[in-house]
């Protein structure tokens, strides 16, 4: 599919309007949120995404490709352990950024592996199918919209299928996602799914609906510049405090959308679209990831 403009339409403000289509139709913890938006050194930065990269090949991270089927369609995943580490250990589902199962969202549950879990990458779409442009990550992207069940019951599936895994501890088990995948992360954790914690990384927030009484702990990690939800921020706040959701809400200075993915610098100029990669909010929000997931899973 190519990728085409209307010409009186910018890249930048049909972005904008597909993001706003499928998100907005469709902290401490006890709900206190907790600001982390000073400036970060980096100068100190440790664990950004080409760090992490290097790591994962100096250590014995088997991955393992595999499937599970979901309403009569099959969906790959990409699961990734420490063939070296013994026993039991949490899982963790990783979902991906609306481009879909990309090297990316692999790679990143092969780091989650060198901490000393066991991560499985999930394709939300069904066979594989990858989003070359942003018309088409629309079109991939659109059915869970607005749709809290079809997530839940898609990432219930996914959860089912990485406690197949014998090193997985089946009552330790969490969410995290990217971008769209973050917002299906807390979407599932907050509607039902079978999670103790989630995690959000630069997530669309305008659709989530969380349910009161909803038992995850959930950790959002928010640019301060991401012009997509700059507007979503405060309901998103409010009804998971309505909801009585028990949250964290971290902000990184200087971060616009998609900041933790070196590809982002690329897409932004190739679509027009204000997406950039930042080292140290990537650095810093993988930091308060670990810290929370160690506090999570005690």
């Amino acid at each position: 599919m190519q990728y085409h403009l209307l010409k009186s339409v910018t890249p930048h403000c049909f972005a904008i309007c597909l993001f706003g289509m499928l998100f907005l139709t469709g902290c401490n913890q006890n709900g206190n949120q907790e600001a982390n938006n000073q400036p970060l050194n980096k100068n100190t930065m440790e664990g950004t995404f080409q760090e992490l990269q290097a790591q994962i090949k100096e250590k014995h991270i088997s991955r393992q490709q595999s499937d599970f089927e979901f309403g009569g369609t099959k969906h790959i995943v990409s699961y990734a352990a420490d063939s070296n580490q013994t026993g039991k250990r949490p899982g963790i589902v990783v979902l991906p950024e609306w481009w879909g199962l990309n090297a990316y969202v692999k790679d990143r549950a092969a780091m989650l592996a060198g901490l000393g879990y066991a991560a499985m990458a999930v394709d939300m779409f069904g066979e594989g199918m990858i989003a070359h442009n942003p018309t088409e990550a629309m079109a991939l992207t659109k059915p869970y919209g607005s749709n809290a069940a079809l997530v839940r019951d898609v990432v219930e599936a996914a959860i089912a299928k990485l406690k197949t895994y014998p090193e997985v501890d089946s009552s330790k088990i969490a969410v995290i996602g990217f971008c769209f995948g973050g917002y299906a992360a807390i979407t599932a954790a907050t509607s039902g799914a079978d999670v103790v914690a989630a995690v959000g990384f630069h997530p669309s927030l305008g659709g989530i609906t969380p349910q009161a009484g909803a038992k995850a702990k959930v950790l959002v990690c928010h640019g301060l510049e991401d012009e997509f939800e700059k507007d979503n921020v405060a309901p998103f706040k409010s009804k998971m405090d309505n909801a009585g959701v028990n949250y964290l809400f971290k902000d990184y200075a200087d971060a616009k959308h998609g900041f933790t993915s070196p590809e982002a610098d690329k897409n932004g100029k190739e679509f027009g679209i204000p997406v950039a990669y930042n080292a140290a909010a990537d650095s810093a929000s993988w930091s308060d990831m670990k810290s929370f997931l160690i506090s999570v899973f005690r």
